[in-house]
């Protein structure tokens, strides 16, 4: 099998919507094509979607899927009563927002 045909197998069980057959696939194949951009990008494609399927409701599947693609897994902030649980903001993002960060940095001296 050529490597534009197993793109676009893939491709079409992506939209077929069997997201589990398309990383199996990937995975067999690998190392036949292991410079291939192409199937980098479809393998990112197949896990981001993966990813998005099981993110609410199987955390587990949820990281191991972001590990195959290197793709970080936000960390959570749980409340003070515990009930509900936020995404952890990025550094970048909290100081661009205002939130106090463990940083420690002197305004004045800017």
């Amino acid at each position: 099998m050529s490597e534009g045909r197993l793109v676009a197998a893939t491709k079409r069980m992506i939209a077929d919507g069997n997201l589990e057959l398309a990383a199996t696939t990937l995975e067999w194949t690998k190392g036949h094509f292991p410079e291939s951009r192409s199937l980098r990008d479809v393998e990112r494609l197949t896990y981001l979607k993966l990813m998005e399927k099981y993110q609410n409701f199987d955390p587990f599947k949820f990281i191991l899927y972001s590990a195959k693609i290197g793709e970080p897994v936000p960390r959570l902030r749980v409340s003070a009563d515990r009930s509900t649980a936020r995404p952890h903001p990025r550094a970048s993002e909290a100081t661009e927002s205002g939130i106090q960060t463990g940083n420690r940095s002197d305004s004045s001296s800017k």
